[in-house]
């Protein structure tokens, strides 16, 4: 049985094809920046080999955020191997998977807009193109810490609109300070920061809220996608939740950039699937 793993910040999305028709199971995230062998290693044990048949398993890919470099994916390898000894392994970066998983053995603009955000030219092989994302910090814009950077910036400045503001308040019970401590001396704090993009989507038909998310992706375009060489020629395409949530947004932005046909997936793990199930 081939597993076939789609790893962000937030979550890994498994799936398997088991008589003709993909499952998926469910975990934390597993970025090697914020996760280490024996988080992973335990999680793994807890959190997936309930729900699979490790036995059965031959091949593994996995795709994961922060899985760029040879050392992060030895964390992911070392931890997958503790734990399914028999099955041979391979780890790469999550943007080969959105590539592969939105355009297959063909030539594209892949994107990822989830907890953070990244793109690439995909020439139906191979990643030969990358703009930096520069992650959460200097980066990431149009992912969901970009935006809810941009709400939480807003209310620690006191300058959310009221009504916005009392909702918020009322929401999350946090004040200045509670919000500081947990983003700058907790751990995970991208993720604690992408969680309120949740809150926007709830909102999203109030004028502010449409238009951060409106800006967040005008940032995208501007910072990331106008960069490449094949933009404007090739097809584009882009997976992820911030994506799929905010579709229409999103589609109504990249017109405005010419792409008229914008591809959109919320998660890459079944179409990863089905592309490895017939290689």
């Amino acid at each position: 049985m081939i597993l076939v793993a789609d790893s962000g910040s937030t979550k890994t999305q498994w799936g398997y094809m088991h008589e003709h028709e993909v499952r998926f199971v469910t975990t934390p995230g597993y970025n090697p920046y914020f996760a280490d062998d024996d988080f992973i290693t335990q999680s793994l044990i807890k959190d997936l080999l309930p729900y699979i048949n490790e036995k059965t398993i031959t091949d593994i890919y996995f795709y994961g955020s922060g899985c760029s470099t040879t050392e992060k994916q030895g964390v992911i390898h070392s931890a997958i191997r503790s734990v399914i000894p028999g099955a041979y392994i391979m780890v790469s970066h999550d943007l080969l998977g959105a590539a592969r998983a939105l355009f297959a053995d063909t030539a594209g603009i892949a994107c990822i807009l989830g907890t953070g955000s990244n793109s690439c030219y995909y020439n139906g092989k191979d990643i030969i193109e990358n703009v930096t994302s520069l992650g959460y910090i200097f980066g990431d814009e149009g992912g969901g810490v970009y935006i809810g950077k941009k709400l939480l910036g807003d209310f620690l400045r006191n300058i959310l609109p009221p009504d916005l503001d009392e909702k918020f308040k009322e929401t999350f019970r946090l004040d200045v300070h509670a919000i500081l401590d947990t983003v700058y001396k907790k751990p995970r704090p991208n993720t604690f920061i992408a969680g309120f993009s949740h809150f926007i989507g709830d909102n999203i038909k109030h004028p502010y809220m449409e238009a951060i998310v409106k800006e967040s992706f005008h940032d995208f375009f501007e910072y990331q996608l106008m960069k490449y060489s094949h933009f404007g020629k090739a097809p584009v395409g882009c997976v992820g939740s911030v994506a799929f949530y905010y579709a229409d947004i999103l589609k109504s932005v990249a017109k405005g950039y010419g792409v008229s046909d914008i591809l959109i997936q919320s998660s890459p793990a079944e179409s990863l699937v089905h592309y490895h199930s017939h290689i």
